[in-house]
């Protein structure tokens, strides 16, 4: 199993293409996506669990944590947290920005 940390800030509008491209890249393997949002001050966190859940129904082994911190701690600082969080042998690092994938 591999894990996708995908630090976020702001990326309301591009998490939930990301997710859906994430998982139907994904799909035939068993991985894992944490999303860390840096402290948005947009719904960045709803809009990842709504990606989430909305995939759920074409893809219901999806195993996803959405954490949201209180305060911006920077980019690298997310990394390390979502890296802490995930289970994986594998941990692979994506910008939220989609433009990116």
């Amino acid at each position: 199993m591999f894990s996708i940390v995908i630090p976020t800030y702001n990326e309301r509008k591009n998490i939930g293409k990301l997710i859906s491209r994430i998982n139907k890249i994904c799909k035939k393997y068993r991985y894992e996506i944490i999303v860390v949002d840096d402290g948005s001050v947009d719904d960045t966190y709803e809009a990842a669990w709504s990606a989430i859940k909305s995939n759920r129904r074409k893809w219901p082994n999806i195993r996803a944590k959405v954490v949201k911190l209180s305060s911006t701690i920077g980019k690298e600082e997310a990394v390390q947290f979502g890296r802490n969080k995930a289970t994986g042998e594998i941990v692979e690092i994506v910008n939220g920005d989609t433009s990116k994938f």
